[in-house]
């Protein structure tokens, strides 16, 4: 799989200029900013390590965990997300164009590993966390009939989608759900990189979970090849979507802090090399040489070798985490 498999490169470049710009409207206002509780992570001594977009980037000396520090309220962010030219423009230009590719080369192998890996949760109770339109949902419905399934959406249109697909819809945030259901299984892909309390996040799941339940999600690793390459040029790092960068190391502290056991980390991303050649221009001078010299006129079959490797060493920038309670 290649990145402009997923995504096109010059939408992109455009709906980032409708960012900036609604950045500006909406995040110049520094009430609408707050500061981040990133000691109860784990995190104590931290350091600034680059701005982008007028928000600072902090990371964690002891576990290198990178975030956004002072980060949107979820309250700005709710209307940065519902209520912009830009989160217009991302799904009737960026998303839904793509949706079908999406669909085939990343739901569907989600949905296959997952329902393998976790057969014995197929009549079970089971919330998807940001589910969007019900991508996930629908294919593991056809995977897993006897399932129970719902989603959390606080999108009104995305809700609706959900709906007419006979899936029930929490229409809200995890943050301020208020239910006595527990689920066996809980899901987000994708998504925690864009929360503003990641503890808070995760003590709200562990309510939610029955006992011996599952947390199966998707995230962005810090620490992975595209972005320690890129940086602040990474497209990951664009705020105010994506304010925090765990790694495999601290997101592990985290979840045994809150109270889960873990039952796998790893990092199985596709597309890191894709990236970076992609963006070689936007390398710093001695990484451009490193890249050029050890990776770019190699062969097909090398490059493969060596995205295997980071996969292997947790070293992609997609992490894939079960934990259980």
């Amino acid at each position: 799989m290649k990145e402009s498999d997923i995504r096109n490169n010059k939408v992109l470049k455009k709906y980032q200029n409708l960012v900036d710009r609604d950045i500006k409207k909406i995040f110049s206002n520094k009430k609408n900013l707050i500061k981040a509780n990133y000691k109860s992570w784990g995190c104590k001594n931290v350091r600034e390590i680059f701005k982008k977009k007028n928000f600072t980037y902090l990371q964690c000396k002891q576990t290198n965990t990178i975030f956004a520090n002072p980060r949107p309220k979820p309250e700005a962010l709710e209307k940065f997300y519902s209520n912009t030219k830009s989160s217009q423009y991302w799904t009737n230009k960026f998303f839904l164009p793509k949706l079908k590719a999406r669909k085939n080369k990343i739901v569907k192998p989600q949905v296959d590993f997952f329902a393998k890996k976790f057969n014995r949760y197929k009549r079970k109770n089971i919330l998807d966390i940001g589910a969007g339109l019900g991508l996930f949902l629908l294919e593991l419905k056809k995977k897993w009939p006897k399932s129970n399934l719902f989603a959390l959406e606080p999108s009104k249109s995305m809700a609706e989608k959900c709906r007419n697909n006979n899936i029930n819809v929490y229409e809200t945030t995890i943050e301020k759900i208020n239910i006595k259901k527990k689920f066996d299984v809980i899901t987000c892909f994708e998504l925690f990189e864009h929360i503003y309390d990641p503890g808070l996040f995760l003590k709200k799941i562990f309510k939610l979970l029955n006992k011996n339940g599952i947390f199966y999600f998707t995230t962005l690793n810090g620490m992975g090849f595209d972005i320690q390459m890129l940086g602040k040029n990474s497209n990951s790092i664009y705020p105010p979507y994506h304010i925090n960068f765990f790694n495999p190391t601290s997101i592990e502290f985290l979840l045994k802090k809150v109270g889960f056991d873990i039952m796998f980390i790893d990092t199985p991303g596709k597309l890191d090399l894709s990236i970076v050649e992609n963006n070689i221009n936007l390398l710093e001078q001695e990484k451009k040489i490193f890249f050029k010299k050890f990776i770019q006129n190699e062969s097909k079959k090398y490059k493969n070798k060596f995205q295997k490797y980071l996969q292997i060493n947790k070293l992609s920038s997609h992490m894939r985490i079960a934990v259980k309670k």
